[in-house]
């Protein structure tokens, strides 16, 4: 067992679906087998911003934390 728990953050936009790309392969960091240049990356649908103004993921983070 550990002290310690570490989720990405893309973990937390799942749960509401406006901070996710409409298309589910949008969120795939790499496609086994295939060349390309956004191969091993991850790209956020919304930006810094959003994520920060978005109430509900506030206030779960929040009760995540507490």
């Amino acid at each position: 067992t550990s002290l310690f728990h570490i989720n990405l953050l893309s973990e937390y936009l799942a749960l509401y679906p406006d901070l996710v790309w409409p298309d589910i392969d949008d969120e795939r960091i790499n496609v086994p087998g295939t060349m390309r240049p956004t191969n091993w990356t991850y790209r956020f649908k919304p930006t810094f911003e959003e994520i920060m103004e978005h109430k509900e993921l506030k206030k779960d983070l929040k009760d995540i934390l507490a």
